[in-house]
């Protein structure tokens, strides 16, 4: 019988070390996501990034000062940006399209009752763009982006 007992014993607690280890694996994968963080002083100079999809690829030539992060797990990035005050006219020109609200987004209302316009911008059928610019050169965009 004891024999017995140290064989299951020793069969459970080896059990129970690979589940562990099962575990931390999994929770280290999903833990980990390719965070990309990046800044670009010029537009020209962020070519790589627009080519990527990283950024959006309607910005005016006046772009200046981006920062971009994207996480390449998910497909999703963020940024800010500046530009020429005279450009903002280029967004609606390059078929940005007028948001009437932000859809109960505290973080885009809070940008709308600072006087930013929303907008939305669709490269293609599986991206997204939001776009907050404001009057001033200063501008903030969104990506969402679906695999098929």
């Amino acid at each position: 019988m004891s024999i017995i007992f140290r064989t299951l014993s020793g069969v459970v607690l080896c059990a129970v070390i690979i589940l562990g280890i099962c575990c931390f694996w999994l929770v280290s994968y999903l833990n980990h996501s390719e965070q990309i963080i990046a800044s670009y002083p010029t537009l020209a100079a962020a070519q790589e990034d627009i080519q990527n999809g990283w950024i959006p690829p309607i910005l005016p030539p006046s772009t200046y000062a981006i920062h971009d992060s994207h996480n390449l797990d998910v497909n999703t990035g963020d940024g800010s940006f500046s530009f020429d005050p005279k450009d903002i006219s280029l967004f609606a020109q390059h078929g940005v399209v007028p948001m009437a609200d932000a859809d109960k987004d505290s973080e885009l209302i809070k940008l709308q009752t600072q006087g930013y316009k929303l907008g939305m911008y669709r490269e293609d059928a599986n991206s997204k763009w939001l776009l907050a610019v404001h009057e001033s050169g200063k501008g903030y965009y969104w990506l969402e982006y679906t695999m098929k």
